[in-house]
């Protein structure tokens, strides 16, 4: 007889739940082999559980309304805190790959004084000056700061904040190119 509902003689191998913003993705996996399952295949099916878990996750993410309306803002925020004209390129997330990011890209805006490369990165907005000609460093432009600066970036905590960073590496640029 073949009781495709049925259970019997199957065994729990693995089985995961994850709770976010998102909401509840979980999986079980039952399996009858008439044997025990090696580690490795126990491994494997953990990894694949994993893997469907990123997929079902990317998935929700794509179909919330919500969630696309937020990237719009947040694009919209993030490229008015350039002065105009400047071109805009659109960049994977550079500090997270994962479906939890997936909506969070980061961008390469072409300004008067070179690329700056901007984006969410947790709950700061990185700034990378690194393509410009802006010499001078982090803690030498920003010596006040009380976020992270690094030797060609600084986080801010808000797009007020970005705003007045990224004001202020354009004119050290602009100062720049008037003593080349």
């Amino acid at each position: 007889m073949d009781d495709r509902n049925s259970l019997v003689d199957y065994k729990l191998v693995h089985y995961q739940e994850s709770v976010s913003s998102f909401g509840v993705i979980g999986f079980k996996v039952f399996v009858r082999t008439g044997r025990e399952l090696t580690p490795y295949e126990t491994r494997e099916i953990s990894n694949k559980c994993d893997e469907l878990k990123k997929i079902i996750a990317k998935e929700t993410v794509s179909r919330d309304p919500q969630r696309a309306e937020t990237r719009k803002i947040e694009r919209s925020e993030i490229i008015n805190l350039f002065p105009k004209p400047i071109y805009v390129e659109e960049i994977p997330n550079g500090y997270c790959s994962d479906w939890c990011c997936q909506d969070k890209p980061w961008f390469k805006v072409t300004t008067s004084i070179g690329r700056f490369i901007i984006g969410w990165r947790s709950h700061v907005i990185n700034i990378d000056w690194s393509e410009t000609i802006v010499k001078g460093e982090g803690k030498t432009i920003f010596p006040d700061a009380t976020s992270t600066v690094g030797k060609n970036f600084i986080h801010a905590w808000s797009y007020e904040d970005a705003g007045k960073f990224i004001a202020k590496l354009i004119a050290e640029g602009q100062r720049e190119k008037l003593n080349v």
